[in-house]
């Protein structure tokens, strides 16, 4: 049996299912920090920085341009966080 993680990484923590998750975390693996850090997912230097800096065990990827009005408003950020971020 595998050992809980102690360093959880968790993208789009601020956002719906974010706000959501954090509690069911934090109850799920008491003695782990959850990693929250603010970076452009876009940009692959600083994403790679954060995720080096924050040497998570576990990432949870949540980050994500949700609603299909909002991706049409800009189809290629939308393809470059959800699917390349």
């Amino acid at each position: 049996m595998a050992s809980p993680p102690r360093r959880i990484l968790i993208t789009g923590a601020t956002g719906f299912v974010g706000r959501h998750l954090i509690p069911v975390l934090a109850r799920a693996f008491p003695g782990a920090a959850l990693l929250t850090p603010t970076f452009d997912l876009t940009n692959s230097h600083e994403a790679s920085a954060a995720i080096r800096e924050a040497s998570p065990e576990t990432c949870i990827h949540l980050a994500a341009i949700s609603t299909p009005a909002m991706a049409a408003l800009d189809e290629e950020l939308a393809w470059r966080v959800n699917l390349h971020g």
